[in-house]
């Protein structure tokens, strides 16, 4: 049961509710009690629900709801009632779901989910995101170019902030990263305490909507691999351990999956 404005909606294994016959799911007008014409009419046991938005996230034993195949977790928009193209397709019972940001956390007893064997709980990327992307390399020089034995900064930390909301991530083995917002007008930085300023020291990236990459947001940090090697040791090893790895999970789909680090934390 989730309360949102003047609708309560609910779900369970029920077949008529609020003078209506609705299977399993239901809208229910918070002062009359009465169902609303809102019927995505699922095929089995819904166990869980959780809203964001217009966006209703409902997980249980089902195969079928919102007028779709969708097994067991599905994504309902709250005007129609119909299934959206979101499809993680669990192969068995979802009892939990909480949706953090564009994060949706899923615990059931599934062990393949998204096309992925995952056993009990993950971390799914909706596809209302938008995408920052760079390279963070030595910029030893100071010209703002990755030149000649410029080597690419693995596990460099990047921000993105826009006064309210705050998303991190780390550069891989190439140097490059890929960071997931929501709508803003972002301001972009490395962790660069100990290694010198970094060229540019910022980047400004505006998202109105979703579904937007910003390419080319790259950061040269002022360290020498010869001369800086203690600093830049200093600097990198706090956060090696923190780099989280993403990982395409349905080919062509704007679903992805967020894998936990080896330090047992997932970061966004």
């Amino acid at each position: 049961m989730i309360l949102s404005g003047s609708v309560v909606y609910v779900g369970g294994s029920f077949t008529t509710i609020g003078g209506q016959v609705r299977n399993s799911i239901a809208a229910l007008d918070i002062n009359t009690g009465l169902a609303t014409a809102w019927n995505p009419n699922a095929n089995n046991y819904v166990r869980t629900l959780a809203i964001s938005g217009s966006t209703m996230y409902a997980g249980g034993d089902f195969t079928a709801i919102g007028g779709q195949s969708r097994n067991r977790i599905a994504v309902i928009d709250t005007i129609t009632g119909l299934a959206t193209g979101w499809d993680p397709n669990a192969n068995d019972r979802v009892f939990t779901i909480f949706v953090s940001r564009f994060i949706v956390y899923v615990g059931g007893d599934f062990t393949i989910i998204a096309g992925q064997a995952r056993t009990y709980f993950v971390g799914l990327l909706f596809d209302q995101y938008n995408v920052i992307e760079g390279v963070v390399f030595q910029d030893g020089n100071g010209d703002g170019f990755q030149g000649v034995g410029e080597l690419p900064r693995a596990n460099t930390m990047v921000k993105a902030t826009d006064g309210i909301n705050t998303f991190y991530t780390f550069t891989d083995v190439n140097g490059f990263y890929s960071l997931y917002t929501i709508e803003g007008n972002y301001t972009v930085t490395t962790k660069r305490q100990y290694c010198g300023s970094s060229l540019p020291t910022s980047r400004v990236v505006n998202f109105i909507g979703f579904g937007n990459t910003s390419s080319n947001n790259h950061f040269g940090l002022q360290c020498s691999l010869v001369t800086d090697v203690a600093a830049y040791s200093t600097c990198m090893n706090p956060v090696r351990q923190g780099r989280p790895l993403y990982v395409n999970v349905i080919p062509n789909s704007l679903i992805k999956l967020l894998i936990s680090n080896n330090a047992g934390i997932t970061l966004i």
